[in-house]
């Protein structure tokens, strides 16, 4: 069954990637709140393994917030970019309106990017869709009141586990007020029992 939330307000949203698009270099930081996360440290702060791709070393990245645990915020990787947003470990939902933590990177190079909802606070729009099986193999046509300026969209388990391995795509709708999602466009369907989480905003 579908579920669908309007809220009022921004919805705050980091991004973080390199500059050049290539690997970060051994010892450069990436800090978010009080926690340190050193490619390939050696001393006191948070070691990260670089990869032999930055979308390899970002998911390294990624391994290690969560392994912290950094609380109060959710983490994924969109090619070779991180996102950053709030989230309410305890009610396990996207927090809207809510406020990150400091974040910095060593390299000017490499800056946090922000995006922090409409000026003088526009609307979102957030809800979860349950699969059956006779959904698994259909394309979504997600409707919300307002023109959506980007959204955030995630498969997970029954049990809450995050499915990587489900790859939609996911285009605005030919006359707006939405997005279209497509789960068939990937290698691996979801099953019964997944669910569909998402937001869109202005």
């Amino acid at each position: 069954m579908p579920n669908l939330n309007l809220a009022s307000g921004s919805y705050s949203l980091a991004t973080w990637t390199t500059g050049d698009n290539a690997n970060p270099a051994a010892f450069e930081t990436i800090t978010i709140g009080t926690d340190v996360f050193e490619w390939n440290g050696v001393g006191a702060n948070i070691n990260v393994v670089i990869a032999g791709t930055l979308a390899g070393s970002i998911d390294n990245l990624i391994a290690a917030i969560e392994a912290v645990p950094v609380t109060g915020v959710e983490v994924w990787r969109d090619g070779n970019v991180l996102h950053l947003s709030p989230y309410d470990d305890d009610a396990e939902d996207y927090t809207m309106g809510g406020t990150l933590p400091t974040v910095a990177a060593s390299q000017i190079a490499d800056p946090w990017a922000f995006y922090t909802g409409k000026a003088g606070g526009g609307q979102v729009a957030y809800g979860s869709i349950a699969m059956t099986t006779a959904l698994v193999a259909r394309t979504f046509d997600v409707r919300v009141p307002f023109t959506p300026a980007g959204g955030l969209f995630q498969w997970l388990s029954a049990t809450g586990v995050v499915l990587s391995t489900i790859s939609a795509t996911v285009t605005p709708l030919a006359l707006g007020g939405g997005m279209r999602i497509d789960p068939t466009a990937g290698g691996v369907l979801p099953i019964a029992g997944d669910v569909l989480t998402w937001m869109m905003f202005e």
